[in-house]
């Protein structure tokens, strides 16, 4: 059977295309072993150096391209066809300057030959052309070598229309078109100096034997982003480059004045964030040959050729998008805003040169990354460690946010960021109460901030709530997005829901079991919960609570959301609306929330109901009693209820009357509650720490512990979304380094040793990137460890190594996962 690379070629000839051969991988590896592994030809030729590293592991690069065809649609197969060919005559082109003999007779070049050449070059369709004296033996690739030690640099643009659609195979057929007119030009330029006696060989336009964007970058062209590829004035990074080695001895000395652009993507690093196999280096790693390396190579071949292509990181540069000069202008202004005015100190100088107080924020999740940012903006000198439970930082963002929210998700780009911050200390795997304790922690610290959140469910305490069947949100929650205490769970899911709670988790819980399964495994969902809801066929789900259409906690965005879910209605009932007790509330922004609520209870009590959908009940004035079965949930028992008004505030009634609701599953979702800490007092009745002013932590005669405090969920119990705990964190970080200004002989801890945390930033940033590879080779979200030990046992194995390593062959997918490429979800 022919493979997709040859079926394009015979297509192509069919269309009237001209390819020599048919044997696409032999020919067109023949072809480039002319160009990479030749041997001692040129009269100047250079090897590489003794550091330098091979180039990317690619074996071959037809097998490669003929995995990612095989993906590739009908309209988008044949929109290759023509470039097939004409990216394979052009490298037959420049092998042959390989193949001939060729005496120079010239040396030297005059400059008017220099501009002549330029203008030659850029006519035909180069943006950017640099030149370079003398290429560094540390870029050539380990194992190859040059003809001449000299180089002129030059860049063909890729279209931005193009590029947007990545990734696609539409952006990967530009990226071949880019790489074909490097060729063409490289031809045509090499023709030019050898009409005037120069030596002159094109560079391969794909692979090479050198490290083509660090030569550019030293020919002065541009600067490379933290995506490994060049960013220049014309085109940002939609670029492809190549070089022409040449034997000229006085080409022009190069400047760069593009370099500022390093400062800007360290500030950026959209590239980073973006990546969907996690293979673009947080921050640039040094090599051995004294250069840095900006992507792993391996996953980001595995990730291309599943895809047929990806480009994401060229598309979402800010220089792709918004175009050199925009932010060129933004960069001036700001770096004229930050210098200093004569007599002031330069920013970012500390106050005194004295040691700052260390101080504990136990908890890594929202309110910790507040409460840490919080004390650092507020104090010059000050230094926090981070003390996390888990192996992961980002608490609630990692664990209890819906998968399909990546905006949400996004926030934990934002907290790695702060973790980076040179005054932070991020120490995983110590548990409070197990690994150390409040009092070890206030003899190491000079302050401790408790963030430990609202780990534990609300429970009703319903009777049958032991029955398969019956299941707490927040666990729930936790469990598809794998969280460690909770992949055990094994959750039973029926066909008729009943979910018990009118706010947003309960309309999340309700989306995820009736979205699109095969949609959920491209998120971050753990595949196997995706897998779970596609087996269980949910048919039918009512939400319900105890008070009035008025008193829901739902937020507009989040009911439009549901009702958007393909083959799902909401459903409910005119009467409800009517005996709505509508009592306005106080806060403005509340209000108006709850007047668009009831606008869209209202638009869906006028829908007739669709036979074909799968209905989304709200229901309400129904308070549960009761779970009834045996050895499963039969049907769940519910007191009818009504709203008064008491004083100004609603008041739920008991009408008398009790309705059943026939179900085979129920979920409570009625919130989060805190658990104690050990050595510290608790308000049991409103679940959580005795709080004074400032977040200042109370003992049992209501007397502050000096300097310990609590601050978000810990703080004010489970209420308030994450953004939130900023004011909290504000509010906290001012009293703490009040205190500590008044203590200031208690000021130089030491804090914990790193030696005893079981997770560092490094090892967090590593296992984020590896979930990101894992979950790309099988094409959907990251796929994240799913306990403590497995992660420990991947740090200190050969996988860590290996994706860190860009030369070792990537590893294969996990046996036993789900594979999104290898389950029916329909």
């Amino acid at each position: 059977m022919l493979g997709p690379a040859e079926l394009v070629m015979r297509i192509a000839a069919r269309l009237g295309y001209s390819f020599d051969g048919v044997d696409v991988e032999a020919s067109t590896d023949e072809m480039l072993a002319k160009l990479e592994d030749h041997g001692p030809i040129g009269s100047d030729p250079v090897e590489a150096d003794e550091t330098s590293l091979p180039r990317t592991p690619f074996t071959s690069h037809v097998p490669f391209r003929q995995k990612a065809i095989a993906r590739m649609r009908w309209r988008d197969f044949l929109r290759l066809v023509p470039q097939m060919p004409h990216f394979g005559k052009q490298t037959q082109r420049a092998a042959k300057f390989w193949d001939e003999t060729y005496s120079p007779y010239r040396r030297h070049i005059d400059p008017e030959e220099i501009e002549e050449l330029t203008q030659l070059m850029k006519e035909k369709g180069a943006l950017e052309v640099g030149f370079l004296p003398n290429v560094d033996p540390k870029l050539i690739f380990a194992g190859k070598s040059l003809p001449e030690r000299h180089a002129i640099l030059f860049t063909v643009e890729m279209l931005k229309e193009e590029i947007q659609t990545a990734p696609s195979a539409r952006a990967s057929t530009e990226v071949m078109r880019g790489y074909a007119d490097l060729g063409e030009i490289a031809s045509d330029a090499c023709e030019w100096l050898r009409g005037r006696g120069f030596a002159a060989y094109p560079g391969t336009n794909l692979g090479g034997q050198s490290d083509y964007p660090a030569m550019a970058e030293a020919a002065g062209i541009g600067a490379i982003g933290y995506h490994g590829l060049l960013i220049g004035p014309t085109a940002g990074a939609r670029m492809r480059i190549c070089a022409i080695y040449v034997g000229i001895e006085n080409l022009p000395e190069p400047e760069n004045p593009y370099l500022w652009i390093r400062e800007v993507c360290a500030d950026c690093r959209k590239c980073v964030r973006s990546c969907p196999p996690g293979a673009i280096e947080a921050k640039p790693v040094d090599k051995a040959n004294g250069y840095k390396r900006a992507i792993r190579a391996t996953a980001c071949r595995d990730y291309f050729a599943r895809n047929w292509g990806c480009a994401i990181c060229v598309k979402v540069c800010p220089f792709s998008e918004l175009g050199y000069d925009k932010i060129k202008r933004g960069y001036d202004q700001a770096r004229r805003a930050l210098l200093p005015r004569p007599g002031e100190p330069r920013p970012g100088k500390a106050l005194d040169d004295e040691e700052g107080p260390r101080i504990a924020v136990v908890g890594a999740g929202p309110a910790g990354m507040y409460l840490a940012k919080s004390i650092l903006d507020g104090h010059p000198t000050a230094q926090v460690d981070l003390i996390e439970r888990l192996n992961f930082p980002h608490g609630l963002v990692r664990y209890g946010v819906a998968p399909d929210h990546p905006e949400v998700r996004a926030k934990g780009w934002g907290y790695d960021r702060m973790l980076e911050h040179p005054r932070i200390r991020f120490l995983g795997g110590i548990e409070l109460g197990k690994d150390t304790n409040i009092e070890q922690l206030r003899s190491c610290y000079d302050a401790v901030g408790l963030c430990t959140g609202a780990s534990a469910s609300r429970k009703l305490g319903l009777e049958g709530e032991g029955l398969p069947g019956s299941i707490h949100a927040p666990d729930f929650v936790r469990w598809y997005n794998a969280h460690p205490d909770y992949r055990d769970l094994d959750p039973r899911i029926g066909r008729s829901v009943v979910i018990i709670g009118h706010g947003n988790v309960a309309l999340d819980t309700a989306r995820m079991l009736l979205s699109d399964p095969s949609h959920l495994i491209t998120t971050d969902m753990m595949p196997e919960a995706a897998v779970r809801f596609a087996s269980s066929q949910v048919e039918n789900v009512t939400i319900i609570g105890r008070q009035g259409p008025s008193q829901t906690s739902f937020t507009p965005k989040e009911l439009v959301e549901l009702s958007e879910v393909p083959g799902v209605q909401i459903v409910v009932d005119p009467l409800s609306l009517e005996l709505d007790e509508a009592i306005p509330l106080n806060d403005a922004q509340a209000e108006r929330r709850r007047q668009r609520n009831l606008e869209l209870f209202r638009g869906w009590s006028q829908q007739e109901l669709d036979k074909d959908k799968r209905p989304v009940r709200l229901s309400f004035g129904l308070s549960p009693q009761r779970i009834v079965g045996e050895h499963r949930i039969e049907s769940l028992i519910c007191d009818q209820t009504f709203v008064v008004k008491e004083n100004g505030r609603p008041q739920h009634m008991l009408m008398g009357k009790t309705i059943e609701l026939r179900c085979d599953t129920v979920i409570q979702s009625i919130g989060f509650r805190s658990e104690p800490l050990a050595g510290l007092p608790f308000d049991f009745e409103r679940s959580r720490l005795p709080i004074g002013p400032g977040g200042r932590i109370l003992d049992e005669k209501g007397v502050a512990i000096p300097l310990v405090y609590a601050s978000g969920w810990a703080r004010r119990g489970a209420t308030g979304v994450i953004g939130t705990n900023k004011i909290d964190a504000e509010e906290v970080a001012q009293a703490i380094l009040e205190d500590l200004e008044q203590n200031r002989s208690r000021v130089g801890a030491r804090g914990l040793p790193e030696s005893k945390a079981r997770a560092t930033l490094a090892d967090w940033l590593d296992v984020s990137r590896e979930e990101k590879r894992r979950g790309a080779i099988r094409g959907h979200g990251p796929l994240r460890f799913r306990d403590g030990i497995e992660v420990s046992e991947w740090l200190k194995s050969h996988g860590r190594k290996r994706l860190n390593d860009p030369t070792m062959a990537p590893e294969h997918p996990e046996v036993g996962r789900p594979d999104a490429s290898r389950i029916n979800l329909s």
